[in-house]
């Protein structure tokens, strides 16, 4: 193994987050999608009282996100592009969420069903160091333990959209923002 100078180890780093920043740029129209839809669930169940808008949208959105992830990654096989491992976080905070949506203790749902998520968007983004997704995380999960100590009710359907807007759609602008101003460069 030959020894790197320390420049060429930092540059060796900074190409692999840029790189990994590239890869969440592209996909900011995935996140800008599952933050609306977050969003439009919470807000429709808020006034409907109804939980069932969240028991078909959020399955059915699955399925349509991870078609299009199959059939993208695909795509990079056949252009033997590597795997990107850190998707794994993403589909586990998914099942997660899939698993305990359904659970019977509602006053606990948002902190069952967004801790994953949150704890993926912090690891996501600190390998980032995407700032802003850093603070939207950190908020996120302040909000999603709020059920633990304060009754929220049905306020807590507009909370989960709060916390959507924050994990998703925020980071999701931002990242198909800077993926466009970098293309049009």
């Amino acid at each position: 193994m030959e020894n790197l100078e320390p420049k060429d180890s930092l540059a060796i780093i900074s190409a692999i987050i840029s790189e990994r920043q590239q890869k969440y740029e592209q996909n900011g129209l995935v996140f800008i999608f599952w933050g609306i839809l977050i969003a439009v669930s919470g807000i429709v169940n808020f006034i409907t009282k109804s939980p069932l808008v969240w028991g078909v949208l959020m399955p059915l959105s699955s399925v349509i996100t991870s078609v299009y992830f199959y059939i993208k990654g695909r795509n990079n096989v056949k252009k033997r592009k590597s795997k990107d491992w850190v998707s794994f976080i993403w589909l586990v905070a998914g099942i997660c969420a899939m698993l305990t949506g359904f659970s019977v203790f509602y006053h606990l749902i948002i902190t069952i069903v967004f801790l994953p998520f949150v704890f993926a968007s912090l690891a996501v983004s600190l390998q980032l160091k995407n700032r802003l997704w850093l603070i939207t995380s950190l908020i996120s999960l302040v909000l999603s333990y709020l059920p633990l100590y304060v009754e929220i009710g049905w306020y807590s359907t507009l909370v989960s959209s709060l916390i959507g807007i924050l994990l998703f759609l925020i980071p999701g602008c931002q990242f198909y923002f800077n993926h466009k101003r970098q293309k049009d460069v």
